[in-house]
């Protein structure tokens, strides 16, 4: 159970109808989060309920007048529910008739600052996923699709809304989510004499964070569900058949183990992503360890199931 403190900023955080409170609140968002931390709040209620925070702020009255109107769908890891303080914010804004594309721009200009200077990531909106009306999106979407682009099909489904549908509509058999699982699994630990070589790297968000959620999210459009949180994902997967009760229970244990040490790291002002071994504490990396070990034993064993049908 959060403290109360951050479940009224959570409920705050979709009410904002000025920019400066906007403002305020993504600032204090990262105080009580570090607070929170300091008090061993749970990471995966922690990572939830930023995601909220940061959701709500982006579909608060604010925003929308920021942006003359227009519809926000997060994607990305806040899309997913699973907010961390050091992932990247990304939303789609889907315009309409009535909607200036100037104001859109400048808009979400205005967003993505006041993101930066309270302590968040924003993620590159570029012009491929940059505003448009809702053809547009579709358009863009149905490219996705064609061309078995899983990393870009993914965002779609983290996005959930009425995109996620429509991709599970176009695609039938998830086969390019689960290349992208395969693009981002765990490399081989490098050993010279059988130990860690001086060049080994631990990388958080990339060896652990990301393709456990790539995972949870091949396993779940397999079993035809829209759910979007990573631990939902999961349990529907299972409830499908899609993973056994063991795959799960590991990758519960492997995400779990990844967003405490997201969080232990940044409490400390260390970075999640590429670290040299020997720089990150024994016990962090034995930790890292062991969930990328049981993260590629899942992968491998998914794999060889899907190549023996």
């Amino acid at each position: 159970m959060l403290h109360e403190s951050l479940n009224e900023l959570h409920h705050q955080a979709r009410r904002c109808d000025r920019q400066a409170t906007l403002a305020g609140v993504a600032a204090e968002a990262q105080e009580l989060l570090r607070n929170a931390i300091d008090h061993s709040a749970p990471p995966a209620e922690l990572s939830q309920w930023l995601a909220g925070v940061v959701t709500g702020l982006l579909h608060s009255p604010a925003a929308r007048e920021m942006t003359g109107g227009a519809q926000m769908i997060v994607s990305g890891p806040f899309g997913r529910g699973n907010g961390l303080p050091t992932s990247p914010i990304y939303w789609f804004t889907v315009t309409d008739d009535a909607t200036g594309l100037q104001t859109v721009k400048t808009g979400n200009t205005t967003l993505a600052g006041i993101f930066t200077d309270t302590g968040y990531t924003v993620g590159d909106q570029s012009d491929g996923y940059g505003p448009a009306d809702r053809t547009t999106w579709k358009a863009r979407i149905t490219s996705s699709v064609s061309a078995r682009d899983g990393k870009t099909m993914g965002w779609f489904v983290d996005a959930g809304n009425w995109m996620a549908p429509l991709v599970m509509e176009l695609d039938k058999t998830g086969a390019p989510l689960f290349e992208q699982v395969l693009a981002t699994r765990p490399p081989m630990l490098k050993k010279t004499a059988g130990l860690p070589a001086r060049d080994s790297v631990v990388d958080i968000r990339g060896h652990l964070i990301t393709p456990v959620a790539d995972l949870a999210r091949w396993a779940a459009f397999s079993a035809g569900s829209g759910v979007t949180p990573t631990l939902d994902r999961l349990s529907a997967a299972q409830a499908a058949g899609v993973l056994t009760a063991d795959e799960t229970d590991y990758l519960r244990q492997a995400w779990a183990a990844a967003l405490s040490l997201v969080f232990e790291r940044w409490f400390e002002g260390l970075d999640d992503g590429p670290q040299d071994y020997q720089m990150v504490p024994q016990v962090q990396r034995s930790i890292y360890g062991a969930a990328c070990r049981s993260l590629s034993e899942v992968i491998a064993s998914v794999q060889t199931r899907l190549d023996s049908r």
